[in-house]
């Protein structure tokens, strides 16, 4: 199963989301449903294994300078967090469909 993942700024908290069904967290998150102010939101990923996705959301801490971050930033951290993702569980594959993937630009735009 096939999952996309974005991180979104609320406030000065971060958070990274997985979502089954992109359109509804745009529309909750970006089109008011939330009913909360969003400062950055990014599409990382549109079609990420769920158990990388998962992962990744589970792991996932702010880190210095996160709010200043462009493309190049979020796309580095992907990849580092994927290849210590591929480590520790093993999954050789993760790694080598990331870097397929990323031949081409992140498919999500900054608000």
């Amino acid at each position: 199963m096939k999952v996309a993942l974005y991180v979104c700024r609320i406030g000065e908290g971060w958070s990274m989301v997985l979502s089954l069904d992109i359109r509804v967290d745009v529309a909750w998150w970006l089109e008011g449903g939330s009913g909360r102010r969003v400062f950055r939101w990014l599409l990382l990923d549109g079609a990420l294994p769920l158990s990388q996705a998962s992962w990744l959301v589970e792991q996932f801490g702010t880190e210095r300078g996160m709010h200043q971050w462009g493309i190049a930033h979020w796309q580095a951290y992907l990849t580092r967090k994927l290849d210590f993702y591929e480590q520790a569980s093993g999954e050789d594959e993760a790694r080598g469909e990331y870097r397929a993937k990323r031949a081409a630009p992140l498919c999500g735009a900054f608000k």
